[in-house]
Parts: structure tokens; sequence; C-alpha cells
């Protein structure tokens, strides 16, 4: 099993890890955001494969989540770069979603 990295900004494994993704794949966020379109296509490809899989399903599914794998990279790479740290950018998006949530909620209520 491999060792989990903690992505958050200030882990020097993490912090070890971005400086290699920019080394290898530069930080210019275009190439990184073309980087990001193709593996999104990948991910759908192997999404809608597993989705109408009859057989293989395992390793099918085993596709689908090397793609998300990809994608997150990323996706990591990216807030890297702008320097935020994913769990942030999630918290973020999650209190985004409960507020709409509640907005919601009261517009129905109404």
């Amino acid at each position: 099993m491999t060792d989990m990295i903690k992505l958050d900004k200030g882990n020097s494994d993490y912090e070890t890890f971005m400086r290699r993704l920019n080394t290898e794949y530069s930080s210019d966020i275009p190439s990184r955001l073309k980087k990001l379109m193709e593996e999104v296509g990948e991910l759908v490809e192997a999404c809608m494969v597993r989705q109408s899989a009859k057989d293989d399903i395992y390793e099918k599914s085993l596709h689908v989540f090397e793609e998300l794998g990809d994608v997150a990279l990323i996706l990591t790479h990216i807030c890297s770069i702008y320097g935020v740290d994913v769990p942030s950018v999630v918290q973020t998006a999650k209190n985004k979603f409960d507020y709409r949530m509640a907005e919601k909620a009261k517009k129905e209520a109404e």
C-alpha cells in the first residue's frame, strides 16, 4: 500500500509533491487546464463504459477510479499553483452548497 499525502499547505510531503508536479508539468495554468479537460474527457468515457457494462464491472470501476485520481491530481496541482489547499476549497464548496440548500428550503417553506 502506498503512503497517503495529507492535502494541505504546510505539509512537507504535499509541498514536495507539488514542487515535483511544477518541475514535471510546469505551473502554467493554461497548460494545466488543457490537461484537466483531457482528463475529464477520459473520466467521462470511463464512466460511460462503466455505466453500460454488463461484465468486467470490477475492471471498469477500477478504470473510473484511476481517471478520478487523474482529475483530482490536476485539480490539486491547480489549487497549489493558486496557493490554496484542497481542504479549504472543498470546505468553501460545502458552505456554498449548504447555503443554497438552506435558501431553497426557505423559499419552499414560504
